[in-house]
């Protein structure tokens, strides 16, 4: 009919063709998306396997209680932490569902001691270390997404040359690389931070696109929800949300009125936004939100204003107070990169000049409130008592940016000369410091923790300067353990916290902390252990008491060095002798014809796979500097300390050590009455010489009296 148009015969609508030009810019976005994703996640999943540091185990366990909490609908348990590390224990869950989906099945019960995730792991059946890298992996694709926001909203506030060279400071800055690996709270904190100021300085430029507000809203939400330093975002959002108002009214462009109600719109969103989110994604608010408030916020006030209860190693010894300001100073130049350092250096002195060809005009407003966060944020951990290097991380994705800008400023100014060596110039400069940056961390691998800026010396001069060491050598440590024949059953003890070696070890072996008192106790520890391994942060901060100090001096039998400085030491505690502080103060000891020395006896402490029991070990020390001692026999008798019940014999073998100054110990098994205790008894102990049957005389070291055995009450 005339005025139809004519239709195909089919009966279909022709295809509407998009141009060319949309579908390339499509595929060059997403490529784009891609390329950034992969150079933000490569370098973050590479050797998950190879440290655990101190604090870890807590989030894996916080992570498994979540879980648990969740899955049982016990909602009020998902307040498990102070920070609250809410984003965290999701990725955790995930990665438990991911790695040992039937856990809250097989372990539906909370894990009281947040250190000891291991063994609520192993008894059902799982690998501690396979569960936290997976995570860690569920995290730092949390992480990920969050980049690709900032990215998005970096590559509209300063275009495309900008967002790309901050994808290479970024993805490859080594302190962010390092801590976004970990089950922690630093890195999720930083990126959200990031995310949340370029979404409120892009919404401050697109203020009608309330989505923008919204967006900054939600991200300032999941950086409080996982620190509560995070709380900082929303005064500082609705800062910039007053100021732009205020200049709307200067300007004339809108009136007074005009101003202020759009203004509170936009803090409406902001706060709606993150009201909702923070609801929506911590459980424990839907069913006590005041009482899961007070506490989180009373504990984190608790925590922040009292410093760390080992003390800070800052400036060659240990600070048990606050470090001052002056801690971060050189956190910052031992944790930025030399690469980084040259961009910040060109906006620091564009800002300084007002250099336009470097800073455009359209570029300075947005800096200055990024630039915002780092002073504020900055200002407040110089404020507070208790101060660590990671706590600085979240001002680094944005002084990466800073970098960005002024790198891709000089390298537009150096260009637009048009000469072609001046181009030759830039294509090399930047090249090289998009290279430097790649290898500042994969030069690293695998202990990015272990970083530390090359032009100051790099960790051998931090090492003297800042605390170093964060669990970064103890899995080669504990290889070389295993790899000894008596390792998958041997008693370890460490400096360092247990728990991050346990992950490393199999259950077979016993783990014990190194600290031993200058007592019958200690001895009896120094015989049990077969080897200790110590670390650097204890060497630092002298906080595992005198046994340290007193290895220090002895060789060790393994040493894992980092970029040439030693971070743990293996020693085997059978072939050295415990120092003379240990023996002195320990009493009641008697030295048998000067052969052996009875030091020590006590309860036997089970051993992994070991049932506990009445068993008494005795320790000798051998004296003897010549010739081969024979095996011995022990004869024993138990005495009731309150002459109540009947004396109790018993017999083993002992055989000393070959080495004069090392211990040995003979174990006997005794079956005590029950409800007393070994402690109820006192000890006598005769050494019989194999060779005439008769035992040897004993000397008590205290007193010099001399008898056939050793023992007396009172000992």
């Amino acid at each position: 009919m005339a005025g139809h148009p004519t239709r195909p015969l089919s009966g279909r609508r022709p295809r509407v063709r998009l141009p060319c030009s949309f579908t390339r810019r499509r595929l060059l976005l997403l490529l784009a998306l891609t390329t950034a994703a992969t150079a933000y996640v490569w370098p973050r999943t590479r050797d998950l396997d190879r440290t655990v540091t101190i604090d870890e185990p807590v989030f894996l366990a916080i992570s498994a209680n979540f879980f648990d909490a969740v899955a049982h609908r016990d909602f009020a348990r998902t307040s498990q932490f102070l920070y609250p590390a809410v984003p965290i224990m999701w990725a955790g869950t995930l990665g438990y569902a991911a790695e040992l989906p039937t856990y809250v099945v097989d372990h539906p019960d909370q894990i009281p001691n947040l250190y000891t995730a291991h063994a609520a792991i192993r008894s059902v059946g799982g690998d501690p270390l396979r569960v936290l890298v997976a995570a860690r992996i569920a995290q730092i694709f949390l992480e990920a997404c969050c980049f690709l926001v900032a990215l998005w909203l970096v590559y509209r506030l300063f275009g495309v040359a900008v967002a790309a060279m901050a994808v290479a400071f970024i993805a490859f800055d080594p302190f962010l690389v390092a801590h976004d690996q970990l089950l922690h709270v630093d890195g999720v904190t930083g990126i959200t931070a990031f995310a949340s100021m370029l979404a409120a300085t892009y919404a401050d430029r697109q203020r009608t696109r309330l989505g923008l507000w919204s967006l900054a809203g939600a991200m300032a939400a999941l950086c409080w929800l996982t620190r509560l330093t995070g709380l900082v975002l929303l005064p500082i959002i609705l800062l910039l949300i007053g100021d732009g108002a205020i200049s709307r009214y200067r300007r004339g462009t809108q009136s007074a009125i005009a101003a202020a109600g759009e203004a509170a719109k936009m803090a409406a969103v902001v706060i709606g936004a993150s009201l909702a989110t923070t609801v929506l994604l911590w459980p424990a608010l839907w069913v006590d939100p005041s009482g899961t408030l007070q506490q989180t916020i009373a504990g984190w006030r608790d925590w922040a204003a009292t410093p760390h209860p080992w003390g800070l190693y800052f400036a060659g010894k240990t600070v048990a107070g606050d470090p001052g300001i002056l801690f971060y100073v050189f956190v910052f130049l031992y944790k930025i990169t030399p690469f980084t350092l040259v961009g910040l250096v060109v906006v620091a002195v564009a800002g300084l000049f007002r250099l336009d060809p470097v800073m455009p005009d359209r570029a300075w407003r947005p800096v200055v409130v990024l630039a915002t966060f780092v002073v504020v944020y900055s200002a407040g951990l110089a404020a507070g008592m208790r101060k660590f290097d990671r706590y600085i991380l979240p001002d680094f994705p944005f002084l990466d940016l800073f970098a960005a800008i002024g790198v891709v400023g000089v390298a537009r100014l150096v260009w637009a000369t048009r000469r072609r060596a001046a181009k030759i110039v830039v294509v090399v400069a930047v090249t090289g410091l998009v290279a430097g940056q790649v290898v500042s961390v994969l030069g690293q691998r695998p202990y990015p923790l272990a970083y530390y800026n090359p032009l100051l010396g790099g960790v051998k001069t931090a090492a003297s300067t800042v605390m170093v060491g964060w669990g970064e050598g103890l899995d080669q440590a504990a290889r070389f353990i295993l790899a000894q024949p008596d390792g998958a059953t041997a008693v370890v003890r460490t400096s360092f916290d247990g728990t991050s070696l346990l992950y490393f070890l199999p259950a077979s072996v016993t783990l014990r902390p190194l600290e031993m008192p200058a007592d019958r106790v200690g001895l009896m520890a120094w015989a049990d252990t077969d080897y200790a391994v110590t670390y650097i942060l204890q060497w630092q901060r002298s906080t595992s008491g005198r046994v340290v100090p007193y290895l220090a001096d002895v060789a060790p039998i393994s040493t894992v060095r980092i970029d040439g400085v030693d971070f743990a030491r293996v020693y085997d505690l059978r072939r050295i002798p415990p120092p003379d502080w240990m023996l002195a103060p320990a009493g009641c000891s008697w030295r048998f014809d000067g052969k052996v020395t009875f030091v020590a006896y006590g309860p036997r402490q089970p051993v992994r796979g070991e049932a506990s029991g009445s068993t008494i070990e005795l320790v000798f020390r051998t004296d003897a500097t010549s010739g081969v001692l024979p095996a011995y026999q022990l004869r024993g008798v138990l005495h009731p300390k309150d002459g109540m019940g009947a004396a109790l014999s018993f017999t083993t073998s002992l055989v000393p050590n070959s080495q004069p100054g090392l211990l040995t110990e003979a174990v006997a098994a005794v079956r005590l009455p029950a409800g007393r205790p070994l402690g109820d008894y006192w000890l006598e102990v005769w050494v019989i010489d194999p060779a005439t049957g008769q035992p040897l005389p004993a000397v008590e070291l205290g007193t010099s009296v001399g008898s056939d055995h050793a023992g007396r009450p009172g000992c």
